[in-house]
């Protein structure tokens, strides 16, 4: 501030950029809220232990890493946030994976006007979605092994029962 006041730039000038900054800032800063309070309220509430145990139960290895695929994406489309997704359903979804035996790595993988940019990018992203999906259910195909009913998958049931009201 010291330098701009010796080159001559006026306070004022100094203070109306500071605040058109923060305008521009404001709607990233509410998004960025809004998704931690949603990890927040998911978290405390349960609503990431009841779906890690739910998706144990439901979920099969085979098929697990194209819901995931699928699920994050409308998560995403729904709340138009991919790391609001990756926070909340994110971390049931890596639960999931290593109570299921799938490698967590593998489901961890994957200033403009949007709808515009949405045009555009459709051609190349609905054909490598529908790739990745075929891709996804060929990879899933090797953790058809019969029975998931580890000891570390009853573990993982079993923790979540003794720490949450799982409405059972």
């Amino acid at each position: 501030m010291t330098l701009s006041m010796i080159w001559g730039v006026k306070w004022d000038d100094i203070q109306n950029d500071i605040l058109d900054l923060a305008r521009r800032m404001f709607t990233a800063i509410l998004v960025l809220i809004f998704v931690g309070m949603l990890i927040g309220v998911w978290i405390a509430s349960g609503t990431v232990p009841i779906l890690i145990y739910w998706g144990l139960e439901i979920l099969t290895p085979k098929f697990f890493l194209i819901v995931v695929c699928l699920t994050c994406s409308l998560m995403s489309l729904m709340t138009g946030t991919s790391w609001g997704t990756v926070g909340t359903i994110g971390i049931a979804f890596m639960g999931i994976a290593q109570g299921l035996g799938v490698p967590e790595s593998y489901t961890a993988v994957s200033g403009t006007d949007v709808m515009s940019h949405v045009k555009y990018m459709l051609w190349t992203t609905v054909p490598s979605y529908l790739i990745s999906l075929i891709f996804f259910f060929v990879v899933g195909l090797q953790f058809d092994h019969g029975s998931v009913e580890t000891e570390e998958y009853d573990q993982i049931l079993i923790s979540l029962q003794e720490n949450f009201n799982l409405n059972r």
